[in-house]
């Protein structure tokens, strides 16, 4: 006869709905899942997860509607209106040489998108004085001197400039519905986005 429970009850006591650690591009909570769009990447290196995006048509897709859109990383004319979101940590990624994890091109990116009601991720903190109400800021480009080295679509709780007058150089667009919720943690920091 099969033995199908514990003799002395559950060896289990709690049973968290959330992981004891995070990786840059996990969401913090598992409500924020219907935040999320399947999009596929049109960057031939791919989007690191945790980078915000820019959702941009697609000329022709294959259904109308389901994948009418693709995720790019924010060009220099990138405006706030612009921001599509963030790609998120899934199962589907890869790993570069050294280690970062990410969405190939035309490999299907999860992106969490702010206009559906905001969500929390983990993200890279470029700098190690990100606390908890920071404003936040997308990196757009790496034109100030000397170079900052982020990558773009990273995020940066300042603004980068350089530069004065007709010289000044600004690498980064405010998003006025994010906000730091943390400080540093291991390199990372908790972005919240609302609508």
């Amino acid at each position: 006869m099969a033995f199908t429970g514990t003799e002395f009850g559950s060896v289990q006591s709690t049973y968290p709905n959330q992981m004891g650690t995070a990786l840059i591009g996990d969401l913090a909570s598992p409500l924020s899942q219907s935040n999320v769009e399947n999009v596929p990447v049109s960057e031939t290196d791919g989007i690191k997860f945790g980078l915000g995006v820019v959702l941009t048509p697609v000329t022709s897709p294959v259904r109308e509607g389901v994948n009418g859109y693709q995720a790019a990383l924010p060009g220099s004319a990138f405006a706030e209106a612009d921001f599509g979101g963030i790609v998120l940590r899934t199962a589907v990624g890869q790993c570069d040489a050294n280690g970062n994890g990410y969405v190939a091109q035309k490999r299907i990116a999860a992106v969490a998108k702010p206009n559906r009601g905001g969500f929390k991720v983990w993200v890279k903190a470029n700098y190690s004085d990100v606390a908890a109400d920071d404003d936040v800021y997308l990196i757009i480009k790496d034109e100030v001197t000397p170079a900052h080295g982020f990558d773009i679509g990273s995020f940066s709780n300042k603004v980068i400039t350089s530069g004065a007058d007709g010289t000044l150089k600004i690498d980064t667009v405010k998003l006025t519905t994010g906000k730091f919720i943390s400080n540093v943690v291991n390199g990372m920091a908790l972005v919240e986005f609302k609508q």
